[in-house]
């Protein structure tokens, strides 16, 4: 008899490209067998699929592709996940509370379940569905803040927990395009900025503290992180496709023209040449002069805006604190140099590129911020899977345990996912 493989998949809905990606998790990690891709075309904005049938249609296309290349091991899947962004995602934090009961009052693991589980008991109103939850932080006796409480003496342990949630219509829709392009089993929504933090954040970072941004064409999420836990999570509906289009309408430049120049690395290689102008035509046809430095300064105030909003947003909810390994700056608008610049300007703290760099197996060319989400999504997916084997094992209430023994590092505090959606 042939042992059944540990085959898992993501599968990422952005707003310029859809990617599929398949991996093996075995006892060496995670290795990546195939991947596809295909252009949204119009179909997906800021995370809304607007198009259900052209969207249906090109991720069918990007299954295939990664099908066959991974060997055909797309139907073989033990956990698929699908990533999830958009204007209506929100987040919260909820409490819940536990009493010690043990006679030497050591704090066990029935205590932390029993606690995290009576932060969920906040409901959410009917149109709104939870997407994942994520340990915190704990409290022991209301005033000792800790990460993990296993075995420390308390009276009370309180469990903060951040839950991230939807808009329950959109995400329905997310839904429904994974069963119709044939994935029904095993199926996980994943929130964006989580797949990202699971794909790039090294544990220096979770353990210090750290801003994830990650700016795709349409949306920018964003995720705090300290001492393993999470903080604060948030999306806006602003990306790097905004910036191209504040060009094209300030400049009266044909907006492919501005997203050519962008892409293609035109505009960065003049400006690290020191160059004045460039010549374009505009709308009219008509040849013009333009200074390198309006483009610029277009560009830093869009960027600019978008961090100020988020980074106001950390601090009116006391987040914008315990960063001691500062930023990191993933997604598409990663790739152009002044990003980074004015990220670390608008929060005063170091920077870095964040892109996988524990990607292995066939399919190699994933060392790029565009690819971050997939690969997070695609270790989330791993986590699921161990998970899920553990639960129909008969072990459904040792959630530190689980993650713990079998998520490769990621350490309990930072997914919860016997919290997550199941499809």
């Amino acid at each position: 008899m042939f042992e059944r493989r540990n085959i898992v998949t993501a599968v990422e809905l952005g707003t310029s490209r859809i990617r599929v990606l398949v991996g093996e998790s075995s006892g060496d990690g995670l290795q990546v067998l195939g991947r596809g891709e295909a252009p949204s075309g119009g179909s997906i904005i800021k995370g809304e699929v607007i198009d259900m049938d052209r969207a249906l249609e090109l991720l069918s296309e990007a299954v295939e592709m990664a099908d066959e290349s991974s060997g055909k091991m797309i139907n073989q899947s033990r956990a698929v996940g699908i990533i999830v962004t958009n204007s209506g995602i929100s987040s919260l934090q909820s409490v819940g509370s536990a009493i010690v009961r043990s006679q030497d009052h050591r704090v066990s693991e029935d205590d932390i379940t029993e606690a995290t589980r009576n932060a969920q008991v906040n409901h959410l109103p009917f149109e709104r569905t939870v997407i994942g939850s994520f340990d915190s932080y704990f409290l022991l006796d209301g005033n000792r803040k800790v990460s993990s409480p296993l075995g420390q003496s308390a009276h009370k342990l309180d469990a903060y927990v951040h839950v991230i949630h939807g808009e329950t219509n959109r995400i329905e829709n997310y839904s429904k395009i994974m069963q119709d392009v044939g994935f029904e089993d095993n199926t996980y929504l994943i929130f964006s900025g989580i797949a990202t933090t699971m794909g790039v954040l090294t544990e220096e970072e979770k353990r210090n503290g750290a801003i994830l941004l990650d700016m795709g064409a349409g949306a920018t999420e964003y995720v705090t992180v300290y001492n393993h836990g999470i903080m604060g999570s948030g999306v806006i509906p602003v990306g790097f496709d905004h910036v191209i289009n504040d060009l094209s309408v300030i400049l009266k430049l044909h907006i492919d023209t501005c997203r050519k120049l962008i892409l293609d690395g035109t505009l960065a290689a003049m400006s690290a040449r020191g160059q004045g102008f460039i010549e374009l035509k505009n709308l009219n046809s008509a040849t013009v002069k333009i200074p390198l430095g309006s483009f610029e300064k277009i560009i830093d105030e869009r960027l600019k805006e978008t961090f100020t909003i988020i980074k106001d947003n950390l601090k009116n909810q006391g987040l914008f604190t315990n960063i001691g390994s500062g930023g990191i700056l993933s997604g598409g608008a990663a790739l152009f140099p002044r990003t980074p610049d004015v990220y670390r300007d608008v929060f005063e703290c170091p920077v870095r590129i964040g892109k996988p760099f524990d990607a292995s197996g066939a399919i190699t060319e994933l060392e790029s911020p565009r690819y971050s989400t997939i690969w997070g999504a695609l270790k989330y997916c791993d986590v699921c899977m161990k998970s899920d084997e553990l639960q129909h094992g008969g072990i459904t209430d040792s959630i530190s345990s689980t993650i713990d023994a079998l998520a490769h590092g990621i350490q309990r505090t930072f997914v919860n996912v016997f919290k997550s959606i199941k499809i």
